[in-house]
């Protein structure tokens, strides 16, 4: 065995005993996934909650006059007219992330107070509001880096049978994440373990793009090693010339059927030469 296939043994022994209970783990996550994925407030849920626009007709300004405050050389994929804080505000989806402007732009950003919180929330569930949490720190269900722009965030608990939380934007009131218990449940078993979505390692996206690629590298080093292990073993079963030594029962039962094959060919002899001899005896 060369230094080659015997560090291929021992890559497969050592990681096949790391990653065993991780692969089982990504494995039954998936058959999870297959059901129920990360709560995620998708684009058209939150155009269906959207605030609406005064009947009475809004001013509103031309929309030329509000992309030319858009930075140069900034291509626009969409645009989304909202209420923020009671203030129509164009949200422009551009190569370069999203970009808010009021229609108003003599005034400032207003702040998400108390009344809109609350009417923004009602948008979503009708239930009452039995506690508002304000968090200046990403948690299990906001675990992504990109939100930190949006501290502090509201987390909204409604009081239905659900167990349904809303996470909302200080900064425009968007909605960020909606969810209740059973979803809440199925991604503790399906989405978190499969994606590695921890809070300390998610928000991070550096560390946790580091973590699944190294993950991922180690195991697919585990099945070469496997496929190397698999063909050695292959190569020297077919290159085997020795004879296995059969069991005792089999040795004793073909020793005895070669002695009674001895006899019977002995008594066939016998007979043949005295089947001679009396036809030798009748002719003369």
């Amino acid at each position: 065995m060369n230094v080659i296939t015997k560090l291929m043994y021992s890559i497969h022994r050592i990681l096949g005993t790391l990653l065993c209970i991780l692969f089982l783990m990504w494995f039954l996550s998936a058959f999870v996934m297959m059901y129920h994925r990360f709560p995620r407030v998708s684009a058209k849920e939150k155009m269906q909650k959207l605030d609406m626009l005064s009947q009475t007709g809004d001013s509103l300004p031309d929309i030329s006059s509000v992309t030319a405050r858009l930075p140069r050389g900034v291509k626009v994929r969409s645009t989304i007219l909202n209420l923020n804080a009671g203030h129509p505000e164009f949200s422009f989806s551009t190569t370069k992330g999203t970009l808010h402007f009021l229609a108003d732009s003599t005034i400032s950003r207003p702040s998400l107070d108390s009344e809109h919180l609350h009417r923004t929330a009602a948008l979503w569930c009708s239930s009452s509001i039995t506690r508002i949490d304000t968090l200046h720190s990403l948690d299990q269900w906001i675990p992504f880096a990109e939100l930190k722009k949006e501290m502090p965030i509201y987390k909204i608990y409604f009081a239905d049978d659900a167990g349904t939380q809303l996470y909302l934007s200080s900064q425009n009131g968007e909605a960020l994440q909606f969810s209740n218990r059973s979803e809440r449940f199925w991604a503790w078993l399906g989405a978190i373990p499969h994606w590695v979505y921890f809070t300390w390692l998610r928000q991070d996206t550096v560390l946790w793009t580091k973590t699944v690629i190294w993950l991922t590298a180690l195991g697919c080093l585990m099945v070469i090693a496997g496929i190397w292990v698999t063909v050695d073993v292959w190569r020297k079963t077919h290159r085997s010339r020795q004879v296995l030594p059969l069991p005792k029962k089999m040795v004793s039962l073909a020793l005895r059927q070669r002695n009674l094959f001895r006899h019977l060919r002995t008594d066939l002899h016998l007979q043949r030469h005295d089947v001679s001899g009396r036809h030798s005896r009748m002719d003369s």
